[in-house]
């Protein structure tokens, strides 16, 4: 059995220093604004591999039930954290990360449909709306009128 793992987030060093780019004013992710970003939260990630261990030979995505498009993906960063709206990262810079950065840049848009159907895992967070500002929360950055958990839904 093979598990393809969309873009991980979660309370951990690489998203600081993603947020860190957003106070900054700059996009978390290179690419076009309305490409797709796919990604899913450590803790759904750890609950698929449990789930997984039981469904038969095949190859699994495992992801959030919604992808969203880079631009939305930094809203949200933005949103989570109190900064205002991030703009793009050049392409210019993307091109100078050369073939890692391209590849990065691409849309990306995976389905956990296979993965649901074999073994009824669900993710917790339906997307990236619901559980980055979670992340957020759990790393000590987000804004007091965003720290109540008003913004916060799972479900599953």
């Amino acid at each position: 059995m093979v598990l393809r793992f969309a873009g991980f987030y979660g309370p951990d060093p690489m998203l600081r220093q993603m947020l860190a780019g957003v106070g900054k004013g700059w996009a978390p992710l290179p690419g076009p604004s309305g490409a797709y970003w796919s990604s899913v939260s450590h803790e759904d990630a750890a609950t698929a591999v449990v789930a997984a261990l039981g469904v038969p030979g095949g190859v699994y995505e495992v992801c959030d039930d919604e992808p969203v498009t880079r631009k939305e993906f930094g809203e949200v960063c933005a949103r989570a954290t109190g900064a205002p709206s991030p703009r793009p990262i050049p392409r210019w810079l993307t091109w100078l990360g050369g073939a890692t950065l391209e590849l990065a840049s691409r849309s990306l848009r995976l389905s956990n449909a296979r993965l649901r159907a074999a073994s009824g895992w669900a993710p917790r967070w339906r997307s990236v709306r619901e559980g980055l500002p979670e992340a957020v929360r759990q790393l000590g950055l987000a804004p007091a009128h965003a720290a109540s958990g008003a913004q916060i839904r799972a479900h599953g």
